[in-house]
Order: structure tokens, then sequence, then C-alpha cells
């Protein structure tokens, strides 16, 4: 739900607002648990940010990289298929998902 929040915003937002959202639309999350995927997020390419200053210093402000849905979740499910793969390459049905979803290219 994080990443359609971030696709509905179109604009860089503050994890407080991701969390808020969240929360309005029946999520019961830490915020904590909203800068934990986030920074996941960003780590595996998905999403960037950027720092304004604002009231009690510097905040992150966030967005995706990839603005197709379609395209993200495919990227997604690729990154978590092939290191599921990774961790149990002994199991054909990974094998044959990795050969479905093509490429991982991360």
């Amino acid at each position: 739900m994080a990443i359609e929040i971030l696709l509905d915003l179109k604009e860089p937002a503050k994890t407080r607002l991701i969390w808020e959202l969240l929360k309005d639309n029946g999520y019961n999350i830490s915020r904590a648990s909203v800068i934990n995927f986030l920074e996941t997020l960003e780590r595996e390419g998905l999403a960037t940010h950027i720092e304004k200053t604002g009231k009690g210093g510097f905040h992150k402000l966030y967005s995706l990289v990839i603005h197709d849905k379609t395209e993200l979740f495919r990227i997604i499910a690729q990154r978590f298929v092939f290191k599921l793969w990774e961790i149990f390459p002994e199991v054909p049905e990974l094998s044959e998902a990795m050969k479905a979803l093509g490429d991982v290219g991360k």
C-alpha cells in the first residue's frame, strides 16, 4: 500500500505523510516500519530521497524511481524470486519462476 500511496502522490513525500495515509486506510503499522520499507526500496534502487530542512532538522522525502505500477511490481517479484532461488537453488519451481519472470536486471 505504501507503494500505491507514493504512486498516487506523484511527488516526494515525508515518511510521516505516508504513515498517516496508511493509518487513514486502516493499516496499523509503525512509522519505523514505513521508514524501514522505504529505505529497503532505496537500497534496491526502486526509490530515492531528497533531504529538506524543516522543523527539527532534516527530513527525507521519498519518491519512486519507476512510476509504472505493473513494471514496478514485476521487478519486485523478479528480485524476490531470485533471492529465494539463491537460498534454495535445488527447488525446480523457482528456476521455472525465474524463467517466466525474465531477466532480474538488478
